[in-house]
């Protein structure tokens, strides 16, 4: 997602990111430490959207990276 417009306009969109992000996680086997610091990054950078949009967006992430 490097280099991508990550702004937040929508909920669906911010799940889809959050999935996104989970499934790469996922598929490039990062460990759980890393997955966890990479998603705190994601979430900081949307700082000021709706906390729900961005607890949304975690919980996707999880999801995918759980498989």
């Amino acid at each position: 997602m490097t280099g991508a417009d990550t702004r937040l306009e929508s909920l669906d969109q911010a799940i889809a990111h959050g999935r996104a992000l989970g499934a790469s996680a996922r598929e490039n086997r990062l460990p759980p430490g890393m997955f966890d610091e990479a998603l705190r990054v994601a979430l900081e950078g949307w700082k000021g959207v709706d906390p729900a949009w961005l607890s949304a967006a975690g919980s996707a992430a999880r999801a995918a990276y759980g498989g």
